[in-house]
């Protein structure tokens, strides 16, 4: 992140604060310092008119007096020691101090003259307020280098329906049943395994619930109320009528395919000609969707009892997920790839499971998939409270048809390009994996599968064998 002159004009942000000299009321300037510490960092501007957005600059004379002045201020006014970077930079003749804050380790940040619970502030869009209960509770986690989902779950611990050897067994069997899907895993997961993953935690030589396992087996305890699905289907572009409406039940795995398939029912599927293939194709990229769903599930804030949301309008598909980024993020950076999971224990065992791929490539992942389908690329809003990504859905069944059948008409009797693509490759390569095939072809595994299931269903190639020793059969040419 850095600081370019061309975003004064945008005004204050949740990264940007201007003052036009040093306040002679110095809570208001350590509020901020506070508040970027404890979210995702920004620079405090001096010599800017916050008000006109004017660029006053400050006088030579006192510029390296205020740039001591407010280093002094920070090193004796913020508990743990804060080191900011403060720097002069120049614009049009007038020359400003930045002074960059970076995201913190060691948080809470405080004002120590308020104290640690009343000192403590966090970033809400151009504003810095007192951190609530919840932003507290997290800010002292992420200091002592621990997670919500990786804490041990005193309310399991007292309630034998919700923690037995028989839904310890359950969760075990569900986690090997997806473990299946790959050859070179052996499907055989135990207490120890739960332990390997932070789900179980050995305390006096006893294995005890995480409130991972709470999340994971969707407890109904108060808890992990909040630890659902909540889907509906809207008539218009607004919430006001109904149409259809789903609450997914279940372990957290089991409700993202529920979620998946809701969507799917309530989005248009039409069916494209390609080549000599009928393929049928939803207005937007299923795979994007599901990869969405995960995000919202894996990345979310469970100390909010809010519910995960899939909402479907004529318009658009929302997927909302309770808690802002986690600490120390931008939205610039998820997207860069850059990742410090929220639930580490959650999205091991989602690895694990092989539901989801390495931290910090969903966001990524599910832009290229929408590229790729050759779709409007979703929006991605961050708050303090939540985090959404919106799809804009395309057009209607008889348009996408229509457009379909003109756009053939300029086509190759044959082969879509990537699915003609990996038909050869296979050809050549009868003993290839999916792996090989998406590295070879540099596009997804994922996409790989699609374009096999494709080349399948329509008699052209089969498999014989696993994927990790078998090989494929072409039953027909083109």
């Amino acid at each position: 992140m850095d600081f370019s002159f061309s975003a004064v004009r945008h005004g204050e942000s949740a990264h940007l604060e201007f003052k036009r000299e040093f306040p002679a009321k110095k809570e208001n300037f350590l509020k901020t310092v506070s508040a970027f510490s404890n979210t995702s960092g920004g620079f405090i501007i001096f010599g800017i008119d916050d008000k006109t957005k004017e660029i006053m600059g400050i006088p030579e004379e006192n510029q390296f007096l205020l740039m001591d002045q407010i280093a002094n201020c920070i090193s004796d006014s913020i508990i743990p020691q804060v080191s900011p970077e403060i720097t002069l930079r120049s614009h049009k003749q007038k020359t400003v101090v930045v002074v960059q804050i970076f995201p913190g380790a060691a948080c809470p940040y405080y004002i120590n003259s308020l104290g640690k619970e009343n000192g403590t502030f966090i970033r809400v869009g151009a504003t810095s307020r007192p951190a609530d209960d919840i932003s507290y509770k997290e800010l002292e986690m992420i200091g002592s280098r621990r997670s919500y989902d990786g804490l041990q779950s005193r309310p399991l611990l007292q309630n034998d329906h919700q923690y037995n050897d028989t839904i310890t067994q359950k969760l075990c069997d569900d986690i090997a049943r997806f473990m299946q899907h790959d050859e070179k895993e052996h499907p055989y997961v135990t207490k120890e395994t739960l332990e390997s993953l932070g789900v179980l935690k050995r305390i006096n030589n006893e294995l005890l619930p995480t409130n991972a396992y709470g999340i994971l087996t969707n407890s109904y305890l108060t808890e992990y109320s909040g630890s659902i699905v909540r889907c509906a289907c809207f008539k218009g572009i607004d919430k006001v009528v109904f149409l259809d409406k789903r609450d997914c039940e279940g372990p957290i795995y089991d409700q993202i395919e529920q979620a998946y398939q809701f969507v799917l029912k309530h989005i248009n599927l039409g069916v494209k000609i390609e080549g000599i293939l009928g393929l049928n194709r939803y207005e937007l990229p299923p795979d994007a969707i599901r990869e969405a769903i995960i995000n919202a599930i894996v990345h979310r804030n469970y100390m909010f009892t809010e519910h995960v949301q899939v909402a479907v309008f004529d318009d658009r598909v929302e997927i909302i997920s309770p808690g802002s980024l986690p600490h120390g993020i931008t939205l610039e950076q998820a997207l860069d790839g850059m990742s410090l999971p929220r639930n580490p224990v959650i999205a091991k065992v989602f690895q694990r499971m092989h539901i989801m791929e390495e931290w910090g490539s969903g966001l990524r992942r599910i832009q290229a998939e929408c590229t790729e389908y050759n779709v409007n690329r979703p929006k991605f809003i961050v708050s303090e409270i939540d985090f959404k990504i919106i799809f804009y859905r395309g057009p209607t069944i008889p348009e996408l048809s229509k457009k379909c059948q003109e756009t053939v008409r300029n086509w190759p009797e044959t082969f879509p390009e990537t699915a003609r693509k990996t038909f050869e490759y296979i050809k050549a390569h009868p003993e290839s994996t999916n792996k090989e095939i998406g590295e070879a072809l540099e596009i997804t595994e994922r996409s790989v599968r699609n374009h096999c299931a494709i080349l399948k269903s329509d008699g052209y190639i089969r498999r014989n064998g696993s994927d990790k020793t078998g090989f494929w059969e072409i039953l027909k040419e083109e």
